[in-house]
């Protein structure tokens, strides 16, 4: 995988984080839902 699709997904793994952490602060449990895709492989 090359650096900058690296970068992206740990952008995208910190984001969703975030944005979790951010929910959690105000409710009890949060879901996360994905597909069944292969995509992004790294997340």
């Amino acid at each position: 995988m090359s650096q900058a699709r690296q970068q992206l997904a740990e952008q995208l793994a910190e984001a969703v984080f975030q944005a979790l952490q951010e929910d959690l602060n105000h409710q009890e449990r949060v879901l996360l839902v994905v597909s069944g895709g292969s995509t992004p492989v790294p997340f």
